[in-house]
């Protein structure tokens, strides 16, 4: 019989490069879920204020809030490595993806807050 794949928890205090990456995806797999339902909501929203129909070009907000997204994940992967550096050691997916998780809980927070004006 094949050896069983570790689980994520597992994964998480095993100091194997392949479960540290599994620990990490599991964690952001849970922590971004909640991010990208807020992120469609606003999507969904600036369409649906610019008045766009399936099949129309995106509005010019829509575009800016993608862009504007796209920056926010560089700036925060690129600052979680740079809050751990030195701090990680050979378990280094559970800190990382704690910071990545209050990064994303803040940004979905201020999504939310796009959505409430």
């Amino acid at each position: 019989a094949a050896p069983r794949a570790a689980t994520a928890s597992e994964a998480c205090e095993s100091p194997a490069a392949g479960d540290q990456r599994r620990c990490l995806f599991a964690h952001l797999a849970r922590s971004d879920a909640g991010l990208d339902r807020t992120y469609q909501s606003v999507i969904a929203a600036l369409k649906r204020d610019a008045g766009t129909v399936p099949g129309d070009p995106e509005p010019s907000a829509v575009k800016n809030l993608r862009s504007a997204q796209r920056a926010w994940l560089v700036y925060r992967d690129t600052e979680c490595r740079r809050r751990n550096r030195g701090r990680e050691g050979a378990l280094w997916a559970p800190v990382r993806a704690q910071c990545l998780g209050e990064f994303s809980a803040a940004r979905e927070a201020e999504l939310a807050g796009q959505l409430n004006r």
